[in-house]
């Protein structure tokens, strides 16, 4: 090799060193796993007719992951049977469960009344029914609504509001059958 040949090749090592152009190998990408963390709403103390924690982001997201605890007290679908309901109260909130303890329960039924249906739709849209009554008929002073969607045409945890006149009187948060 001549001279100049050599002079060109160690100039472009030592220019692609310092300008740390070269050739590199790539290291394989890794993916990893983070955990993934499901939404979830506590609610302590009491609620005195105040149902603004309805209007609240976490707590639809909560109930969409079926994610919800009231003073102390999770709201899960019924397993198992049982001849006794297990009707307790905690705070201002009536609890439903088929199970002894107070640790769980099927559903929750809480009075609010400073609520609107309307607020209720500006929150959830689309996922808030109206449910006709018996007989299949609709009375918008009346009825109830109840949020669907989500999985399997229903939120995670059911949430059914009872109203008069478009502002809601009560809020039931659980499942069906749980003697509620």
């Amino acid at each position: 090799m001549n001279r100049t040949a050599k002079a060109i090749v160690s100039a472009t090592l030592a220019m692609g060193t310092v300008f740390g152009v070269g050739a590199s190998v790539e290291q394989p990408h890794h993916n990893q796993a983070h955990a993934a963390t499901t939404p979830y709403y506590t609610y302590s103390g009491y609620v005195n007719n105040d149902g603004s924690f309805l209007l609240n982001k976490t707590f639809k997201n909560a109930v969409k992951y079926g994610n919800v605890t009231f003073n102390g007290t999770k709201i899960v679908p019924q397993s198992g049977t049982s001849s006794k309901l297990n009707n307790f109260s905690k705070y201002d909130q009536s609890f439903f469960s088929v199970k002894s303890g107070k640790k769980t329960a099927t559903s929750v039924q809480i009075k609010v009344n400073n609520v609107t249906i309307k607020q209720l739709k500006s929150v959830y849209g689309k996922d808030l029914v109206e449910q006709a009554d018996v007989h299949g008929h609709k009375n918008p002073n009346t009825d109830a609504y109840k949020l669907v969607g989500g999985q399997n045409g229903n939120y995670h945890t059911p949430v059914t509001f009872v109203q008069k006149n478009g502002k809601v009187q009560s809020v039931n948060i659980g499942f069906e059958g749980s003697g509620a």
